[in-house]
């Protein structure tokens, strides 16, 4: 009876010590972001894109998982709460979009505005940190026409909220395994390899192995796109080492995929070594032997007189 009791007391205090499975999970963090109506230059601000452009930044930003949009409207009850209408017109002051931050509790705010000629529109964005006091980061976003492309918008939002998910991947094939992969100097994986993801934007890529010839390409990365490319490495000289060591085996030897036959002792060091110090030999011997013959020709012979 009293083991069971204790039993019992145990598994209490268990359950009382260890953390529930919501304790255990750290809570993600979320940042408020306050996204101002954009404004236009020389554009009507009531027409048909500025108002789709806006819709559209605003869900692209509510899809991004660590930052949450205020809704506009408890953004003007928070301004006519504090009435102070001014912070509703800021028109891309830093000093007053801070300032609307501070009052509505949010970590960020997003300011915008479109401009172009024709069918061309640009539009500018820049991202103010409120605690930071500044803006952190600005970028373009370009399009043509009156319908704006998803994924531009998003490659823009993401510029501006997480550069550093700003990227696209590199599928690097190699026909050889054991290739070390390095991308603008720096190593980055072996063949075979998966995916790299790479920021957006050029890249120095180059394959090494130390059988075969580097092989090295520059590629353009582009957002949210795969670009791939096949590295077939060409072979290197076999070393004398190498041959060496194989030279008595009745198999070729095999690099690669690549069968290569030893060298043949014609052609070995030795063999062309040799040959070229009798060569040398031979010359210099030659060459003392007609001199000996030249200068007897022009020695001259006293004749004894009578």
């Amino acid at each position: 009876m009293r083991a069971h009791a204790l039993a019992a007391l145990a598994s209490l205090l268990m359950l009382t010590v260890s953390p529930t499975p919501v304790q255990a999970q750290k809570k993600a963090t979320s940042y408020q972001v306050i996204l101002v109506p954009l404004s236009s230059l020389g554009t009507d601000a009531a027409s048909a894109t500025l108002k789709e452009l806006s819709s559209t930044l605003a869900k692209t930003v509510r899809a991004q998982r660590q930052f949450k949009l205020m809704p506009p409207a408890a953004v003007d009850r928070a301004i006519g709460a504090a009435k102070q209408p001014q912070l509703g017109r800021c028109d891309g002051n830093v000093a007053c979009l801070t300032k609307l931050g501070l009052l509505t509790g949010a970590d960020y705010v997003i300011f915008g505005e479109m401009g172009g000629l024709g069918d061309a529109q640009v539009v500018y964005l820049k991202l103010v940190g409120v605690k930071a006091g500044k803006d952190l980061r600005t970028t373009t976003l370009e399009f043509e026409g009156k319908r704006v492309r998803p994924d531009a918008v998003e490659a823009a939002v993401i510029r501006l909220l997480a550069p550093s998910r700003y990227v696209g991947t590199l599928a690097v094939q190699v026909d050889v395994s054991g290739a070390s992969i390095y991308v603008d100097g720096d190593k980055v994986a072996e063949s075979p390899s998966k995916p790299i993801p790479l920021r957006v934007g050029s890249h120095a890529v180059r394959v090494t192995h130390p059988e075969f010839r580097d092989f090295v390409r520059f590629v353009d990365i582009d957002f949210k796109q795969r670009v791939p490319i096949r590295a077939n490495l060409q072979q290197f000289p076999i070393v004398a080492s190498q041959i060496r060591k194989h030279r008595d085996d009745s198999k070729p030897l095999v690099v690669g995929k690549a069968a290569v036959e030893p060298t043949p002792w014609y052609r070995q060091w030795y063999t062309v070594a040799g040959v070229g110090t009798a060569a040398f030999v031979t010359s210099a011997v030659l060459f003392a032997y007609l001199n000996q013959l030249d200068s007897d020709a022009k020695r001259s012979v006293d004749i004894p007189q009578p």
